[in-house]
Parts: structure tokens; sequence; C-alpha cells
């Protein structure tokens, strides 16, 4: 006989598998968890091996190592495109933008789902149009770029250095305040 947890749902409806009732625990335990959630709705049926397996990846794709370490961080990267209306610097350059020029503003907001604890980049990033695919989309993509500019690495279209000097050697975060449900 296979391993009930091999089983899908299916399967298990069929043999009156008394593992069922386990299976249908399992997946209720999971609806309050939002990644949890997120992957009984793309997987359910499955085998309950596969769906933690599932979970489990999808936990480590937004798992912080640096910032939180250990901590699981939805990350909205925020870019937005803009004209500017003064003449300002950028952030990965140093190169002028132009009033009148397009440049990209980049605040990511991370929700620590972890801490239940939201925060912003305290200093917003500008950068020339040209850098738009630098801009970190995942909280990994986001360490590694703050360890870049920590360490001014060399080998790279950013000048780290700049981008450090700007920043004020760090990313610093401000915490959101919790909103209140009416």
């Amino acid at each position: 006989m296979k391993d009930p947890e091999k089983m899908t749902l299916e399967e298990l409806q069929k043999s009156h598998h008394i593992f069922l009732n386990e299976y249908m625990q399992f997946i209720s335990s999971m609806k309050n968890d939002r990644i949890g959630k997120k992957v009984i709705e793309d997987y359910y049926g499955y085998p309950l091996e596969k769906i933690a397996q599932e979970i489990t990846e999808r936990e480590e794709e937004i798992r912080s190592r640096l910032i939180f370490p250990g901590d699981l961080i939805l990350f909205y990267p925020n870019i937005t495109e803009q004209k500017s209306k003064v003449q300002r610097t950028c952030d990965f350059s140093g190169g002028i933008i132009h009033p009148g020029s397009l440049y990209i503003r980049y605040r990511p907001l991370l929700d620590n789902i972890s801490r239940n604890e939201k925060y912003v980049l305290k200093h917003t990033i500008c950068v020339e149009s040209g850098y738009t695919y630098d801009l970190p989309t995942t909280i990994s993509e986001f360490e590694e770029l703050e360890q870049n500019m920590i360490t001014e690495k060399l080998d790279s279209e950013i000048d780290f250095n700049h981008l450090n000097a700007q920043m004020g050697g760090a990313f610093y975060l401000t915490k959101l305040k919790a909103r209140k449900r009416r």
C-alpha cells in the first residue's frame, strides 16, 4: 500500500483511509498562514508530502538572511518612473538627472510576516532609467545589493562607493505603524 503522505486527496477518499482526517486537519491549519494559504489554493488535492515541500520551498524564497535573519519577508519593490522637476544625482552612478528627463524612484516595502511588521526604505533611491533592471525585486536581491554597497564591490556598473555615501552606509528602514482595523 502507498504511503498515506504520498496519496492524493482523491486516493484517500476512495480508500476511506484513516489518514483522510489528518489530511483535512493539515489543510485547515495552513489556512491561517499566508504562505500556506496560497499553496493550498494552488495544490489542494495533491499529496501532503508535495504540499509541505512546496510550502518549504516558498518560505525559503522569501526568508531573510541578513536584515531580519530567519524571518519571512514579503517584498514589494515599488519602482516608479517619473519626470524630474529638478536636477538630481543618480544614486547608482553619480550621473546628473536633468529636469524634464525620466528617472526611477525606488522605495520597497518589506512585510515581515514572521513579526507582523512592515518597513520601507528610509531614503528613496533615485536612479537613471537605465538602471531599472538593477533594482532588487526580491528580499535576497535586496540584501545582496546592500552587501555589495557595504563592501563597495568594484566589478559592477553600479558605483557602490557613491551609493554607500548616498545611503549613509546601509539601507536604513523605517518601521510603519500598524493600521487599526475599523
